[in-house]
């Protein structure tokens, strides 16, 4: 039978604060947006999903918002643990404020730059639904990632790739579910094939490109 308990990594009971927090987030979404929620669970069901629910505004969504929220959460976590395993910084507190920031700050600035964009070249719609679909997948990934790193914190003898084999099936669920939603989105482009290209070149890539120099410096 396997043996939980905190791994001993020195001053780090903010991490079980901070997980216990993202689990009540998770479950205030559930009860709040019980029918969108559950609607959002049936895979088997996507499609109908997409079609009830990504008409209107990612910020408008309230349930979108917060599985925003919960997913941001869980990748400030384990790029600490990630940092903190290899050696790159110590697992304090401060740490997961400063990713954490950093990555809603590029988030929010990336989002006002492309809602201008979007009005200006007249992809409103497009990007709304693009948003939208892979906020979902986002979230669905991680809810997988969640459970993984409540695994990697609180139980011993995994093993020592445990947490790189981890990161690689997340990212290569990431770039999956971006492709799929690229392949069922990009029909409806039209002429504005050419503009999408240069979204994902710069607004999508860009900004984490400058977010990572960013924290090497302040590392």
């Amino acid at each position: 039978m396997e043996e939980w308990a905190l791994i001993p990594t020195g001053n780090s009971d903010w991490m079980t604060y901070v997980m216990m927090a993202n689990f009540l987030l998770f479950v205030f979404c559930k009860r709040r947006y019980q029918l969108q929620f559950f609607s959002f669970l049936r895979v088997i069901d996507t499609p109908l999903y997409f079609t009830n629910y990504e008409e209107r505004p990612i910020y408008s969504q309230g349930f979108i918002l917060l599985s925003v929220l919960f997913s941001l959460i869980n990748i400030s976590l384990f790029i600490c643990f990630y940092l903190s395993k290899n050696q790159y910084a110590l697992l304090e507190f401060n740490l997961f404020v400063i990713i954490f920031f950093g990555i809603c700050g590029t988030i929010v600035l990336r989002q006002i730059i492309l809602t201008l964009l979007s009005y200006f070249l007249e992809l409103q719609h497009f990007i709304n639904q693009y948003q939208f679909r892979t906020s979902t997948y986002l979230f669905r990934l991680n809810i997988f990632v969640f459970i993984g790193l409540v695994l990697y914190y609180y139980t011993f003898n995994l093993s020592p790739v445990f947490l790189e084999s981890f990161a690689l099936i997340s990212g290569v669920l990431y770039i999956f579910y971006h492709l799929l939603v690229v392949n069922q989105l990009f029909i409806t482009i039209n002429q504005g094939w050419l503009y999408f290209i240069l979204y994902l070149c710069t607004l999508k890539l860009s900004p984490w490109i400058l977010l990572i120099n960013g924290l090497k410096l302040s590392l």
